[in-house]
């Protein structure tokens, strides 16, 4: 088996940008409003190998807020 070299996926918007976003969802009666909510809780991702469900939020998450979920799974 050959180690892949490069991503085999890659997002292209309509503007030519190329990466992730991504979205963060709660429950409609939840009080969380905002990123700053988010302490203390837990977020699901998918599986750990997932680039684009689990590497890239936690890096987006961590870029844009600072944010370094711990890499525990249940």
């Amino acid at each position: 088996m050959k180690p892949a070299s490069s991503p085999k996926t890659v997002v292209q918007f309509p503007d030519g940008r190329v990466g992730y976003y991504m979205e963060i969802w709660s429950h409609q009666d939840s009080d969380i409003t905002s990123m700053e909510d988010l302490e203390g809780r837990e977020i699901a991702f998918v599986s750990e190998s997932s680039n684009s469900g689990y590497s890239a939020p936690r890096a987006l998450l961590y870029d844009e807020f600072g944010c370094l979920p711990a890499a525990t799974t249940k």
